[in-house]
């Protein structure tokens, strides 16, 4: 009897954990893809993030040699949440490696400048209504 026992709850634990990390659907996405441009050239390098309210995170996309970009929230070019999403243009900061930080020499200094209120998310002047369907030409002046 006790081997029933020991059978039915180890199958009861079976059920229950099968049950428990299923896929769970993501909110609605809708691709977005632009190009960023710092006085006039195109910004190479620079990360672009879109900032929706409720959004468990911001998607991100990093500028290609012509200032291109594609946004990615959990997969690679998904886009953002459709609504009004604040726009932030941020340099991505120098990895520094272990020999860097052993000789006591810093990483070389960005060669693009994004003054610091495009990288808030609160006062940024960029905002881009997202839509459903893809949303090509995103575009982004940083004078």
């Amino acid at each position: 009897m006790s081997s029933v026992r020991t059978s039915f709850a180890c199958l009861s634990l079976f059920v229950a954990l099968a049950g428990c990390g299923g896929d769970v659907a993501g909110p609605t996405l809708a691709p977005v893809s632009g190009t960023v441009k710092i006085k006039g050239q195109p910004a190479v390098g620079v990360d672009v993030n879109f900032h929706a309210d409720k959004a468990p995170r911001a998607a991100t996309g990093r500028t290609d040699a012509s200032g291109n970009y594609q946004l990615t929230m959990f997969k690679a070019n998904d886009g953002a949440i459709p609504g009004k999403n604040m726009v932030t243009i941020t340099v991505p900061s120098e990895s520094v490696s272990m020999d860097q930080m052993m000789s006591g020499k810093a990483p070389p200094p960005p060669k693009i400048a994004v003054p610091p209120e495009y990288s808030n998310p609160t006062a940024t002047p960029f905002s881009y209504e997202v839509k459903s369907g893809k949303n090509e030409g995103a575009n982004f002046e940083v004078p």
